[in-house]
């Protein structure tokens, strides 16, 4: 059982390829996301990765790893702090902060930090586990 406190780590890249299937899959080719000039021309020193791509390696590691699966995600909210930008290493920590044992639903928050420690995004989710979150 997973308790108020517990907390995980992992790293993630993401690639190229990644960026591109997504492009692929949802059609936002907005050019900030492909071409360094557009990028530049908007703030940014090279293309940056989609938000909503993170935000599917942030609930890829809760339905598969922590908490894992069972786990169905009920709300989550995000701040973009810095952009992200493709083949770089990123750590991903999750804090659990509340469980309410009855209703079988946790909260927890989530932070992104770069290979230089800084944050590039912080966000809170609530997530229910039949499994996980009972007595």
């Amino acid at each position: 059982m997973l308790r108020v406190g517990d907390i995980y780590e992992t790293t993630f890249i993401i690639t190229r390829l990644q960026e591109q299937q997504f492009m692929d899959l949802t059609g936002d080719v907005n050019p900030i996301h492909l071409n360094a000039d557009a990028a530049r021309a908007e703030g940014y020193q090279a293309p940056i990765v989609h938000g909503m791509l993170v935000a599917s390696i942030i609930g890829k590691v809760i339905g598969m790893e922590f908490p894992g699966q069972g786990t169905v995600n009920i709300h989550r909210a995000f701040d973009f702090i810095r952009p992200m930008f493709v083949d770089e290493r990123y750590i991903l920590r999750l804090r659990i902060t509340n469980i309410d044992i009855a209703t079988h639903i946790a909260e927890m928050k989530f932070s992104i930090k770069n290979s230089n420690n800084k944050v590039c995004l912080t966000g809170f989710t609530r997530i229910k586990n039949g499994r996980k979150f009972a007595d």
